[in-house]
């Protein structure tokens, strides 16, 4: 088996890269409230913005909490999930 090597812009904006509690749902299969607990115990970091105070989380945080590797995850796998 080969082991690709990611180049580093890839993987600083995977990093970088968020989404919405709602996207983070679509992408887990996990109910919102559920991910909204992780938040409020501390078990999933996540910054909040706007004025309906919306929370964030970055993907790299998603993808650890899930265990598995944040290139798994992306905002072009909601296109894909069927609502």
């Amino acid at each position: 088996m080969q082991t690709a090597t990611v180049p580093q812009e890839t993987l600083t904006a995977i990093e970088e890269a968020t989404v919405s509690v709602t996207e983070a749902s679509r992408l887990t299969r996990i109910h919102p409230d559920t991910i909204r607990r992780w938040i409020k115990k501390n078990i999933l970091p996540a910054t909040r913005f706007g004025e309906k105070g919306m929370w964030f989380i970055k993907i790299t945080d998603l993808a650890q909490q899930m265990g598995i590797d944040p290139g798994e995850i992306s905002r072009d796998s909601l296109n894909s999930i069927e609502d």
